[in-house]
């Protein structure tokens, strides 16, 4: 009985957060199966509305998330199954090659911590393999980016 009393305005409201009415279904639906199954932990502190549309806004934000997590992804592996076009590549190796000619100015140390972040190292990795504390590693590896940064902008400055 209190699930079909409110049934319209969690719709309403699930609506106004995922934009689809076939969303917004799905997400009530999902609401009501955990607020059934979590019955138990309800306190009466509040109206069983005001716990129920909080368990929707939640389902419904996430439902937001993992479809622009989604999106994004999908986005991503068609830019790495689509081949690269002539100007495309171009770009690729001038970029390449600002990003060699800004590495050589660096020190060895920031060349260092850069080159291991770049071959897929964890900063707790670089600490271990350094003998140096983790947050000593990320420290480092901001400086070093703000050096690359400053150097990069010399870079293609010169380079335009």
């Amino acid at each position: 009985m209190l699930f079909k009393q409110h049934r319209d305005d969690a719709l309403r409201f699930a609506k106004g957060i995922v934009k689809s009415d076939a969303d917004a279904e799905d997400v009530v639906a999902d609401a009501y199966e955990r607020a059934l199954k979590h019955m138990e932990e309800f306190r009466e502190q509040s109206s069983f509305k005001t716990w129920l549309f909080t368990i929707i806004r939640n389902i419904a934000l996430n439902k937001v998330v993992r479809t622009r997590e989604q999106a994004t992804e999908e986005k991503v592996f068609e830019a790495i199954a689509r081949p690269a076009t002539q100007e495309e590549e171009m770009i690729r190796r001038e970029s390449d090659a600002q990003l060699h000619a800004a590495m050589e100015e660096l020190g060895e140390r920031d060349r260092m911590l850069l080159q291991m972040v770049m071959s897929e190292k964890s900063p707790a990795d670089i600490a271990a393999q350094l003998g140096i504390k983790e947050g000593t590693v990320r420290v480092q590896l901001y400086r070093a980016r703000e050096k690359l940064e400053q150097i990069m902008g010399g870079v293609r400055e010169k380079a335009a």
